[in-house]
């Protein structure tokens, strides 16, 4: 693999004549067959460099947030769903870090799984975003009915169940 990444490095094409998957024998279970790729091949070519780092990204066009105390002329509508929630993931609040702890300790105190605070602080995040669109100060119930993100019922760990 490290001979195949330097000839690309130099430029050169890699070709390889025969087939590129490895048969590993392992005692006892005998050799298995190679699955046929579900793609011709030569369809794709691998990427063999060094994997960036995709960093959250902040789409301003998603609520913009106006002045604080602005009142709107006509109440808008919103509807933010997963693909918003990924494109304001880069976008920061102050209050952020407080509203996450409280997350967590209420998952812990509720013996819920540890995706649980995740999902809640996606849609917090969301109604963040609609408050600061809004020039409100805090956040309405209103906003988050405008937030269409799946919240998986509330399910105690598997540890605690047992405790119980």
């Amino acid at each position: 693999m490290m001979a195949v990444r330097e000839e690309i490095a130099a430029g050169f094409e890699a070709v390889f004549p025969g087939t590129t998957q490895l048969r590993v024998y392992v005692l006892g279970l005998g050799q298995q067959e190679s699955r046929s790729l579900p793609r011709p091949r030569g369809a794709a070519t691998p990427y063999l460099g060094p994997r960036q780092i995709q960093r959250p990204v902040d789409d301003p066009r998603i609520c913009p947030a106006v002045m604080p105390g602005q009142q709107t002329l006509f109440p808008v509508r919103r509807r933010l769903e997963r693909e918003h929630a990924r494109r304001i993931s880069g976008r920061l609040w102050p209050e952020e870090n407080a509203v996450r702890a409280l997350a967590e300790e209420r998952a812990a105190a509720q013996g819920l799984t540890a995706t649980w605070p995740h999902m809640v602080m996606r849609i917090i995040r969301c109604a963040l975003a609609i408050r600061d669109a809004e020039g409100e100060a805090l956040v309405a119930p209103e906003m988050l009915d405008q937030v269409r993100l799946p919240l998986k019922r509330q399910r105690p760990n598997s540890w605690t169940e047992q405790d119980s």
